[in-house]
């Protein structure tokens, strides 16, 4: 039951379409619970709870509109698996700094589902 989830992400990534922005630069972050995300066009390294490198094989964006737009992130032994939703909308966490965008990660530990929410950084701007 553990590995379904990864397996049916996996396949849904080989049959999607590739649109994988080709300045894509992002690093975001979250608190309570603390995470972090360093994502290009190509790979992404995930803190939270580990640091996995995990590539992302697939992105799309929302059905006639430039946001949001969703990655998919699958490490290369497919132990850890993520979806990153980015909103091109400002955001900030609370502190004094502002961040260019508003972020969602959906991932898990063992079966346990978890979403999380943070901002990112656009360096590729």
């Amino acid at each position: 039951m553990g590995m379904m989830p990864r397996i049916t992400i996996a396949v849904l990534c080989v049959v999607a379409n590739t649109a994988a922005a080709q300045d894509l630069a992002l690093e975001c972050r979250g608190e309570a619970p603390d995470w972090q995300l360093s994502m290009t066009s190509q790979s992404a390294e995930f803190t939270y709870i580990g640091t996995a490198t995990m590539d992302i094989p697939q992105s799309s964006r929302a059905e006639g509109r430039a946001s949001p737009q969703a990655f998919t992130l699958i490490s290369s032994d497919y132990s850890s698996t993520a979806i990153v939703i980015v909103h091109d909308r400002a955001c900030d966490l609370g502190q004094d700094a502002r961040f260019d965008t508003e972020v969602q990660v959906l991932t898990q530990r063992n079966d346990t589902p978890v979403l999380l929410a943070g901002c990112c950084l656009d360096l590729g701007s």
